[in-house]
């Protein structure tokens, strides 16, 4: 039952099955496929037993007979436990779940499941800032974390790629307040030589180049 549940699995996610016995056994066994964490139930009086004890229920498959015979007491149960999850009614097969019930289950999942959050990196040539984790890497070595200083810097000069960004506007952007040109040009030589060390970059200024006089670009070597 490979087709229950597209793309990468993570979180497990909490089902309740409830129906004829031979039905739930079916099911459980394909939901187990699927690494989801399945209960039982053949009737509403043990789903809610089980539902009492579970800390939280994102899908309910329901035999749609079951479904339609008794969808009051159906809301009284998810009520008195306070779950209220997807509900999928299927129809009961003694052979395996059809087709129809598979591609719905498995729409259901596929909502439930945390989608990977989108990564926003920033890349400028062969390095590249992740804002998210505060790190970065260059020519695809390994991640490397970066203090805030040096990070935020790198944040900074990466936010103004291919312009000259001056001592002055750094020394505020950086640490937050105004000073002399002088010292915001010694701070800035101290964290821009740990930083090139850390990303590997070479001293000659390959990427964090140095503008005499007037402060630091970041940009593609040779540009």
């Amino acid at each position: 039952m490979a087709d229950l549940a597209a793309g990468p699995k993570r979180r497990r996610p909490h089902v309740l099955v409830i129906a004829a016995e031979r039905v739930t056994a079916r099911w459980a066994q394909a939901l187990a496929a699927e690494r989801v964490m399945c209960l039982v139930a053949d009737d509403l009086t043990v789903a809610a037993r089980l539902l009492g004890e579970e800390q939280q229920l994102e899908l309910l498959i329901i035999d749609r007979v079951l479904l339609n015979q008794q969808p009051r007491a159906l809301l009284n149960v998810l009520s008195s436990t306070g779950h209220w999850p997807v509900i999928v009614p299927v129809k009961v097969s003694s052979v395996r779940p059809t087709v129809a019930d598979r591609k719905r289950v498995a729409a259901a999942l596929a909502l439930i499941r945390p989608r990977r959050p989108v990564e926003h990196l920033i890349r400028i040539g062969e390095l590249v800032i992740d804002p998210a984790r505060k790190r970065a890497r260059f020519k695809k070595k390994r991640w490397v974390s970066l203090p805030p200083v040096q990070y935020q810097l790198l944040y900074v000069l990466a936010q103004h790629e291919g312009k000259v960004v001056g001592y002055q506007q750094l020394l505020r952007e950086v640490w937050g307040y105004d000073g002399s040109q002088s010292e915001a040009q010694d701070l800035l030589k101290a964290h821009v030589r740990l930083l090139r060390m850390k990303l590997g970059l070479n001293a000659q200024g390959d990427y964090i180049q140095s503008v005499r006089g007037h402060g630091y670009m970041l940009d593609l070597p040779g540009v």
